[in-house]
């Protein structure tokens, strides 16, 4: 019988998701490489999704106080697509407290009578400043991050709900004696800023190497912020790869080596098997390094990610 139905339980939010289809059985053993420990695999092709929200009576915590209003006070551009906005409370508002790697859930009234749009967006600084900030890139068919680039100024009126997120740095519970990896994709940077900053803060004798890959340096996001953390902390490595460098970047030095970040590279820098990773990028990328760093000797439970 190849019917088949999943149900997801969000205790934090108390949010039910329901999937329901037919499987498709494969009885080979998997690719042990591909996926380790993996004995079957199973092909869930889903039929219908029904998501009930907020219908648990217990949670883990209370549910998400509403939207506030936060003023944008700046903003700075920090590549080619990519722009950090600077928001401080609003009259009456307290700018919240929130863990390194956590993200900000902003929401857009776009006034065409339809409801707000909600994003969700890393905090690129760490906590204790009095403003969130959030770095973004703008993406051709992102209607909420166009809306930001294009038409945001200083001035304008956002409304933010408390920063959130299971993916962050808490340094009480990482060993000072493990090295801290951190590894971002483009924009996928930007957690990893805070994560730094908060390491700097709070532990600066900490071995940490930070490897960034992207494109070239146009699209080269928080370049000189990085590189001042760095530089800043005595056991702190940074290591730039571009895919796709321009003649400029080569000639600047600006990069270490070409190609895409891959498990070969982070195995030149540091000790996988005693690292403590976080890493955040594209599904593609942090899928395949995912697998690949457990492949390599990586504790599942010190690799931590975040996908955009």
């Amino acid at each position: 019988d190849s019917r088949a139905g999943l149900l997801f339980v969000d205790f934090e939010e108390g949010n039910l998701l329901q999937l329901t289809g037919h499987v498709e059985m494969n009885w080979e053993l998997p690719d042990p490489v591909r996926y380790p420990g993996a004995l079957r695999l199973i092909r869930f092709s889903i039929e219908e999704v029904v998501e009930q929200t907020s219908v648990l009576p217990l949670r883990w915590r209370e549910p998400r106080q509403g939207a506030r209003e936060f003023r944008l006070s700046r903003r700075v551009s920090e590549s080619e697509d990519v722009v950090s906005f600077y928001f401080e409370a609003a009259e009456g508002v307290v700018v919240g407290d929130w863990l390194p790697g956590q993200h900000l859930p902003i929401e857009i009234d776009f006034g065409d009578g339809v409801a707000p749009v909600q994003r969700t967006y890393s905090l690129s600084n760490a906590p204790g400043s009095r403003e969130y900030r959030i770095s973004v890139k703008r993406e051709l068919d992102g209607r909420v991050s166009r809306h930001l680039h294009d038409l945001l100024q200083p001035g304008s009126i956002i409304r933010a709900y408390e920063p959130a997120g299971s993916f962050s740095l808490m340094l009480d519970e990482v060993e000072a004696d493990r090295p801290i990896l951190l590894v971002g994709a483009g924009i996928g940077i930007t957690p990893l800023v805070a994560m730094l900053q908060s390491i700097k803060a709070n532990r600066p004798e900490q071995e940490v190497v930070l490897v960034h890959g992207v494109r070239d340096g146009a699209h080269h996001p928080l370049d000189e912020e990085v590189r001042g953390l760095i530089d800043e902390l005595p056991r702190g490595r940074l290591h730039v790869r571009y895919s796709q460098p321009r003649i400029q970047d080569l000639e600047a030095g600006r990069l270490d080596s070409q190609g895409r970040v891959d498990v070969d590279l982070l195995e030149q820098l540091v000790e996988i098997e005693s690292a403590e990773v976080f890493m955040c990028g594209p599904t593609g990328f942090m899928s395949t390094l995912e697998r690949d760093l457990e492949t390599r000797g990586a504790s599942p439970v010190r690799v931590h990610y975040e996908l955009f």
